[in-house]
């Protein structure tokens, strides 16, 4: 079997987690007038560096999906996929990995 890989951003995921941290960081600073409350920014930049992006992966027969730097992953014998086809999905159904109507969702970008 031929081997096969794409890696995928979720640049509005990456860039809209960092500006909340940055927002979250700044009226911290001004409120209180130093940072007291990293744990919040640190939680969300922690989450932008975990899941802005998504590498799919089929190798010896196993498909991988891999949220960022490797962490996070789905393995799955591609034997055992009985069907694929591109599908749109509604802009409510959101970004991450979740059970939708149509199955499980892994994404980080796009409909």
């Amino acid at each position: 079997m031929k081997s096969y890989k794409h890696r995928q951003i979720g640049h509005w995921l990456l860039y809209g987690l960092i500006v909340c941290a940055a927002l979250i960081f700044a009226v911290d600073v001004m409120v209180v007038g130093r940072p007291i409350g990293l744990v919040p920014p640190a939680v969300l930049l922690l989450g932008a560096a975990m899941f802005s992006s998504m590498t799919i992966t089929i190798e010896r027969g196993i498909l991988r999906a891999r949220f960022g730097p490797g962490p996070a992953w789905k393995r799955i014998r591609v034997s055992e996929i009985a069907a694929c086809e591109p599908t749109r999905i509604r802009w409510w159904y959101g970004w991450g990995v979740h059970l939708t109507p149509r199955g499980w969702l892994y994404n980080v970008s796009g409909w």
